[in-house]
């Protein structure tokens, strides 16, 4: 009885194919031996004006698209070579339109050629292999009990079969009954299920009323997905992107519906899990540092399940040794680049460090050490160099790698030395220096020790001498290179002190002539002029440089004038006074 209620049910799920939604494909170039009893089984099945007929030179894009379900490829009699050419250009397409829940026929029995490669784990449509004869191999097969009726359980003709099936994984329909040689296989791919032929026409098959049926309900049969499809264990189960608080699983499988459980047993879970219509699972929400089970299992119907599959997987390690922070300082000798490295941690008893070419984390564990400052010395001119470094704490953990990258000098700083001697009208200082590359310096003499804000004074040469210096005064000469190359280096400062007395602001000599006070000096703005004495006519204020060019030049009309020097560069500068019976010079620093 209940046997009999099954293909009751099975005729019934048959019988709501006729003219269902679907979008179901016919693909043939000509009708195999001028036969058209597949388009009348399409008709009966999807509905007259419900399914389309194509050839092989359609869009495989169009054919394969999702929302197709239902696709026959026909290969019999002329349409052989045209059904190979299309299968081998696009196995690729067919096998994964299938995997998405597709159901696919490949008929072939060729009037010539040679074997078909169906692809799916490389399954032959194995021509010339001629049947006269065929039987069902499983009596009880949906397809020999309706919806269409009579059916016969056995068939006769010149050939039924041109070819044969061979494969992995194939369960057989129809059998040659000398050979048993598959006829009709079937094959679940992923979500969907594919039939293999090698069937001729069923105009040709005795008796005839009974082919015709099993003919419809073979496609019937196909169109409803191959109902009674073994409940397939999921296969390839994986787990990736496994981070503090969770993973990604993947599986394959031919169910719609899936049951799953994370929890911290190896065995097999004694309830029933958490439903999920997809084949992947990003889980969440779980603890750090622990070591869970992923099961899974298919659920085909209400009572038939799967066997659970299961994954172990372990969170990832919380890592709390904070990565250093750091910076680099390159510079050059005489010879060669070098670069300094500074870098700190609040919890680290030691580092790892390595000095590469390459931006990217090291794949090696490094160098140890506690310093937290290291000199690299002959580096290679102009590279870029990268320093990793990571803390290792006192808890054994490591951090992640802190990259400090810099680019090593390529113009190599001059070396320079001072003269200092006296004259009658006050201090000298001869500088002189070289450098083994440089095409241009540029220098600057300051009152201060700090690198010069501005460019400098071009030059090519490689001395200057400066004259009427002020007295008692710590001098800074910075010089610095532009190389061949047109790199800059770095500066080079010396510091002079030049001999007799401090120096004051005010300029008199013996109560001759007027006085002349500059104020403040040094200066890094203005200067205030003040002149005490008689003004005679045609009297005049310069400012100029230590390369005799003049800045400003303008007459004295009264005891006070204020000159601007806060856009000059950081330089000695002259305050020459002169009127037609006298002159003086007061020394005047820009800072």
């Amino acid at each position: 009885m209940f046997k009999k209620l099954y293909l009751i049910v099975i005729a019934l799920i048959f019988s709501c194919t006729c003219a269902m939604a679907q979008s179901a494909w016919y693909i043939v170039n000509s009708n195999p031996w001028g036969d058209t009893y597949t388009q009348t089984a399409f008709n009966n099945i999807f509905g007259v004006g419900s399914w389309q007929q194509g050839s092989y030179s359609i869009d495989p894009a169009t054919l394969f698209s999702p929302s197709n379900t239902t696709i026959f490829l026909e290969g019999s009699d002329l349409n052989a070579t045209a059904l190979n050419t299309f299968l081998t250009a696009n196995i690729s397409s067919v096998e994964s339109w299938v995997a998405a829940g597709g159901h696919l026929f490949i008929n072939a029995a060729p009037s010539s050629g040679s074997d078909i490669n169906a692809g799916f784990d490389s399954t032959i449509i194995a021509y010339p292999n001629y049947s006269g004869q065929m039987h069902a191999v499983d009596p009880s097969n949906a397809i020999f009990n309706g919806p269409y009726l009579p059916i016969a359980t056995s068939y006769a003709a010149n050939y039924v079969a041109h070819s044969y099936i061979s494969g992995n994984g194939l369960t057989a329909l129809l059998a040659d009954d000398n050979t048993n040689n598959p006829l009709l296989a079937l094959k679940y791919w992923g979500s969907g299920v594919v039939l293999f032929g090698g069937l001729t026409q069923p105009g040709f098959w005795v008796p005839q009323t009974e082919a015709i049926n099993l003919w419809t309900n073979i496609l019937s049969y196909l169109a409803a997905g191959a109902p009674g499809a073994p409940c397939l264990d999921p296969a390839n189960l994986t787990a990736s992107n496994i981070t503090l608080d969770g993973a990604t699983f993947h599986w394959i499988g031919n169910a719609t519906t899936y049951e799953y459980v994370i929890d911290n047993f190896a065995t097999n879970p004694t309830a029933n899990g958490n439903p999920i219509a997809t084949d992947s699972l990003v889980a969440t929400g779980l603890q750090h540092d622990s070591t869970y089970y992923f099961h899974v299992r298919a659920m085909c119907d209400s009572a038939n399940t799967s066997a659970w599959v299961t994954i172990a997987f372990t969170t990832a390690h919380m890592i709390d040794c904070a990565a250093p922070t750091g910076s680099a300082t390159v510079s050059f000798t005489q010879v060669s680049p070098y670069a300094v490295l500074d870098w700190s941690s609040p919890s680290a008893a030691q580092y790892l460090w390595v000095l590469d070419n390459n931006a990217s984390d090291p794949a090696v564990s490094g160098n140890a050490t506690t310093n937290t400052t290291l000199s690299f010395a002959n580096l290679t001119p102009n590279i870029t160099y990268y320093f990793h470094v990571r803390s290792v704490c006192m808890n054994g953990d490591t951090s992640t790698w802190t990259t400090i990258p810099f680019v090593t000098a390529s113009c190599p700083f001059p070396t320079a030395t001072a003269t200092v001697n006296e004259t009658a009208v006050g201090p000298y200082a001869a500088i002189s220096w070289t450098s083994p590359t440089a095409a241009t310096y540029y220098w600057v003499l300051d009152y201060s020790a700090s690198d010069p804000a501005g460019m400098g004074n071009a030059t090519t040469s490689t001395s200057i001498t400066f004259a009427s210096l002020l007295t008692g005064t710590d001098y800074y000469f910075h010089v610095r290179c532009i190389c061949t190359n047109g790199d800059t280096s770095t500066w080079t400062t010396i510091m002079f002190h030049t001999p007799g007395p401090t120096p004051t602001n005010v300029n008199n000599v013996n109560n001759e002539g007027p006085t002349v006070i500059c104020s403040p000096n040094p200066t890094s703005d203005k200067i205030s002029i003040t002149i005490t004495g008689t003004i005679y006519d045609n009297a005049s204020i310069t400012l100029s440089g230590l390369d005799g060019r003049v800045y400003y030049n303008m007459p004295v009309t009264g005891n006070s004038a204020v000159i601007d020097m806060s856009k000059l560069p950081a330089a000695l500068y002259f305050v020459k006074y002169t009127n037609k019976d006298y002159s003086n010079i007061i020394k005047v620093m820009k800072q």
